[in-house]
């Protein structure tokens, strides 16, 4: 039995290559079969706030995709810790509990592709008074 290797590549090593071939400090772009592979996203908490990565909806037919998360609470006892990703203002798709402080990656295997032309919104609760609460997306890109 022979094996043939597929002319075209996965859509993992398209990822991996575009990842490689973004140069972090310019902010750039690039374009994949009809995929944007876009920086990642970083935000840090006030203590006792929550804080939220959001992205505008693309347009038409396009839709946001998430290849991971990395979260973290530090500061003493966390109380509701927990993080969500929405589709649009409302539609929870992803709802995860954090107890205690930590550290968290996760990662979407297959990716998370949301709703064409819907903005998504990523919302780490507040950890509790004294708590600081750090939430980083790390992969995002749109795809048609």
């Amino acid at each position: 039995m022979s094996l043939k290797k597929s002319a075209s590549i996965s859509r993992l090593e398209q990822l991996a290559r575009a990842t490689a071939a973004q140069d972090p400090s310019s902010g750039s772009f690039e374009t994949i079969k009809g995929s944007t592979r876009a920086a990642t996203a970083n935000a840090a908490n006030a203590t006792a706030a929550a804080v939220t990565i959001s992205y505008a909806a693309a347009g038409g037919g396009v839709s946001h995709v998430l290849t991971g998360l990395a979260l973290s609470y530090t500061g003493g006892t966390v109380t509701g810790g927990n993080v969500k990703i929405k589709d649009g203002a409302t539609n929870v798709v992803f709802d995860l509990d954090i107890n205690g402080a930590s550290q968290e990656k996760i990662v979407f295997d297959p990716p998370l592709k949301l709703s064409p032309n819907t903005a998504t919104n990523i919302v780490l609760a507040s950890g509790g008074a004294g708590i600081t609460g750090k939430l980083n997306v790390l992969g995002h890109y749109t795809e048609a």
